[in-house]
């Protein structure tokens, strides 16, 4: 609001204002007017007066006049208050102008502001010297008192004091010395006024006792008499306890004030008392910091922490009280504080490090805690060594004269520290000193077994392979390990994931089936789904483990175990675990039923376990005989449900490709049964031909008809499998002797004996003839019958009789050539074949009757079957002139 050298003012009489600087506004001299703290002496002479702050500004006013009354107000801005506040002469220097005599004159200049005083602890004795020698007789008690009264929130009234303006304001400067500089410019007073103002000391010759603590002058030298309800000021008190009688320690006393309450105090947020209050409190606690006293931790800390901490030799005694309570209470955030110090203080860090390692003697744990909250800020290298000191002689200790409880509590201290600290020497040593004590010790043995586990996994197999220490082994891990105790190994496993691990390791390492249950492997795999023990070595590593158990656990785990073990796999869609273990189950046809459990168990539809199985299938993992066995057991599981029939369908397509896959007829029936329920052609195909080819190998003549006729009616809905088995069953029936075709022809349904009938017929024409025999024999056959048509029935021997004479004489020639037996033979057969001959007649007349060209044209390209002899015979000429295409009875 005002230039920094200049400062704004107005003259003030009863008739209002005489004069003022541009600057200021008739509100704001109503406003100033109206805080006037002061009024001219009695006599008129003059009096001053300090007031507010106000908007962080002070009036500085000087009143003077008896009948007429002049003022001359001065706007102080806090910062130049702050400069001049020190000398309060300084201050009348600025009220030194003269009175305009005219009010209608040019505004004010505004007033220069005066050179800064430098005020030294010498003139600052003086001053107490001569406040002291002149109104308390040399005590500086009164001065203590008036201060406290000054403090209070009514402020002091002191009455009838000297009317010089020079002992009233020789009397506020030396209360303002006795204040910190940083609190004085809120130090306010007037020299004269007969009202209770609000400023800290106030002269006056009224009676205010009502409103302030009033005392009076004449009491100074004699002894004060306070109010009673007034409390002493705790920053008075202070100041009783610092003075001793000489006034240059006491100055030295209050300079250090001075420095403490410039970095404690730097603003005025709060009232001058609370300040000084504040001031008291840090100083009277360093004290108890520099000495013996008493002090809170956290309070060493906050100070430290704080917006002014302690300076030079107080500092470094706060930091020696935290570093002692950091080394006792282990507290990390102490030594935090202390060890930055000592980052940022070379001279620092050599004074304590030799306290440091003067505690190893007797505390080395605490200094081993100490050093490590300083390196869990960050890694430095020098403090390295130091840690590693610490470390060694805290373990050398818990070597020689611990308990086991505390050795190991070191031991996997120090096995947590990260490998940057290079603990690891001191780590080997005290291990092989706790091995040796835990031959003694199976407790010791147990935790270090697990210590090494979590922490140290290199020492495993050592800790292993010492049987001396795992004859000493307690409960659990001495019997799961020494005799393979389930009970023990599971109760193991609960100590912890690492030692489980090593646990499991150590099991498959010697194949300790036993200790492999399923809810043992439930505790890999739980480690293994939820990646939790990602940091331990790979040899023990859940991924590693489940891939060695899928690799060889066919061998010796127990049965459930690898069901369990595949149901996780097949579940989680882990090939990499369930191949390499149904693999080995497929050299072990016995134990692909665990296969079949463990898809039955994994809830998966019939799509998902043809996937499953399918994969395994294609890349030879199991045969297509092992796959089908699965599915069958499966679907045997659920009853042949409906469900099932993806699965069913597959077996099936597997039968029908490879015909090496063996079924029991019992299952092939059954799936003939499915096939009939579900509609099923593929399944009804593949059983019924696998039916088929089993009941051709069947030697007795009643049981293969029970069984194809069996057959007959389970397919009857099926157009395609009964010409596929019509098909098959041709083949057979023409592999088989005539023999018993002739004995199983009357067992059978209709379209089977078609088949055996006809092969009969057809064999009984051609004989045993071979096929140029059999060609003969027909052309024979034709010639005499022709011969015999041409003779006797030919049109042009129509009307002619039969001269028996003379085809006896032209038969005699003939007969002279045969001997008697033959001639009879050749009778009865010319007599048979007359009755043939007849018996075909008559056949044919009772065939249903077809028109002459169509019917033959059937017969001769196969369209038509033969209702007869003579149909047959134009059928059979058809199929040898290749005018008939081969029915396809396959599949």
């Amino acid at each position: 609001m005002f230039p920094d050298s200049t400062l704004a003012h107005f003259f003030l009489t009863q008739d209002g204002v005489l004069a003022r600087t541009e600057t200021l506004s008739p509100e704001q001299i109503d406003f100033w007017q109206a805080q006037n703290p002061v009024e001219p002496m009695p006599s008129g002479a003059q009096a001053v007066g300090l007031f507010g702050p106000l908007d962080d500004q002070f009036g500085l006013v000087r009143a003077w006049g008896e009948e007429k009354r002049l003022y001359h107000f001065v706007v102080l801005p806090s910062d130049i208050y702050r400069g001049l506040v020190d000398n309060v002469r300084s201050l009348l220097e600025i009220t030194t102008q003269a009175v305009p005599q005219d009010a209608q004159a040019a505004p004010l200049p505004p007033l220069d502001v005066p050179p800064m005083p430098t005020w030294t602890g010498e003139r600052r004795t003086v001053v107490l010297e001569s406040v002291l020698g002149r109104l308390t007789s040399g005590e500086m008690q009164p001065l203590f008192d008036l201060l406290s009264a000054a403090l209070d929130e009514r402020g002091l009234a002191l009455r009838d004091f000297s009317p010089d303006l020079n002992a009233r304001l020789e009397l506020v400067q030396a209360l303002m010395l006795l204040l910190p500089a940083s609190t004085r410019v809120d130090f306010t007073f007037s020299t004269n006024s007969t009202r209770p103002v609000q400023v800290g000391v106030l002269f006056t010759e009224t009676d205010l006792s009502v409103e302030k603590n009033q005392v009076e002058a004449s009491q100074l030298a004699t002894g004060l008499t306070l109010p009673e309800a007034l409390p002493v000021h705790p920053y008075v008190q202070l100041l009783t306890t610092l003075w001793q009688g000489e006034l240059k320690a006491f100055a030295a006393e209050l300079r250090a004030l001075d420095v403490l309450a410039s970095q404690l105090i730097p603003g005025r947020d709060t009232s001058l008392s609370e300040r000084l209050r504040l001031v008291t409190e840090r100083y009277q606690f360093d004290q108890r910091v520099i000495g013996e006293g008493d002090v809170s931790a956290a309070e060493v800390r906050a100070i430290l922490r704080g917006a002014a901490p302690p300076e030079g030799a107080t500092r470094v005694r706060y930091l020696e009280r935290l570093l002692a309570y950091a080394l006792e209470e282990r507290d990390a955030e102490a030594a935090e504080i202390v060890t930055r110090a000592m980052d940022e203080d070379a001279e620092l860090d050599a004074r304590f490090n030799q306290q440091l390692t003067q505690a190893l003697n007797n505390e080395p744990d605490a200094v081993y805690s100490f050093i490590r909250a300083r390196l869990s800020q960050g890694l430095d290298e020098r403090w390295l060594p130091r840690l590693k000191a610490a470390a060694a002689v805290s373990l050398n200790v818990a070597i020689n004269d611990a308990d086991n409880d505390t050795f190991i509590s070191w031991l996997q201290l120090i096995a947590r520290e990260p490998a940057t600290y290079q603990l690891s020497q001191v780590l080997q040593q005290g291990l092989q000193a706790a091995q040796k004590r835990a031959h003694d010790d199976g407790a010791l043995g147990h935790q270090l077994l697990i210590l090494a586990a979590r922490r140290v996994p290199g020492w495993v197999d050592r800790l292993l392979d010492d049987n001396a220490l795992l004859e000493k082994l307690t409960y659990p891990l001495g019997p799961a390990l020494r005799e393979g105790n389930p009970e023990a190994f599971t109760t193991a496993l609960a100590l912890g994931r690492e030692i489980g691990l090593v646990l499991v390791a150590r099991a498959i390492h010697q194949r300790t089936g036993q200790v492999i249950t399923p809810a043992n492997l439930d505790f890999v795999w739980g480690l293994y789904n939820d990646n939790s023990a990602s940091h331990v070595p790979e040899p023990y590593q859940p991924a590693q483990l489940l891939t060695r158990l899928a690799e060889n656990g066919a061998a010796w785990l127990p049965p459930e175990t690898q069901e369990r073990l595949l149901s996780h796999s097949i579940m989680a869609g882990r090939v990499e675990f369930y191949r390499p273990l149904v693999a080995q189950m497929a050299q072990r046809d016995n134990q692909l039923a665990l296969l079949a459990a463990a898809l039955n168990n994994s809830g998966f539809t019939p799509e998902s376990i043809l996937n499953v199985v399918g994969l395994m299938m294609g890349d030879e993992t199991i045969t297509p005989q092992q796959a089908v066995n699965v599915y069958l057991r499966l679907i045997a599981n659920r009853a042949w449900n409906r469900s099932m029939q993806p699965l069913i369908e597959q077996a099936a397509r597997l039968i029908q490709q490879n015909a090496a896959i063996t079924v029991s007829p019992d299952i092939l029936w059954r799936m003939l049964q499915a096939a009939n329920e579900f509609r099923a052609e593929g399944v009804a195909r593949a059983s019924a031909r696998r039916l088929l080819l089993w009941i051709e190998t069947l030697t007795e003549d009643a049981a293969l008809a029970e069984n194809l006729n069996r057959l007959h009616d389970a397919t009857t809905w099926s157009a395609s499998t009964r010409i596929q088995l019509l098909g098959k069953w041709r083949e057979w029936v023409q592999t088989q002797p005539t023999s018993r075709l002739q004995g199983l022809a009357k067992r059978l349904t209709q379209e089977e004996q078609d088949i055996v009938s006809t092969t009969l017929a057809v064999r009984r024409i051609v004989g045993k003839r071979t096929a140029d025999e059999f060609a003969s024999a027909v052309s024979t056959t034709y010639n005499l019958i022709q011969g015999m048509l041409v003779s006797f029935d030919s049109e042009n021997r129509q009307g002619s009789g039969f001269d028996q004479a003379a085809a006896r004489a032209e038969l005699e020639a003939y007969q002279a050539q045969l001997s008697p037996d033959a001639r009879k033979v050749v009778a009865k057969n010319l007599r048979e074949l007359a009755q043939m001959v007849v018996t075909l007649a008559e056949n044919r007349g009772r065939a249903p009757r077809r028109s002459g060209e169509d019917a033959e044209r059937s017969l001769l390209t196969g369209e038509q079957s033969p209702q007869n002899a003579l149909d047959a015979l134009r059928w059979m000429s058809g199929y040898f002139d290749g005018l008939q295409q081969s029915e396809d009875g396959g599949e």
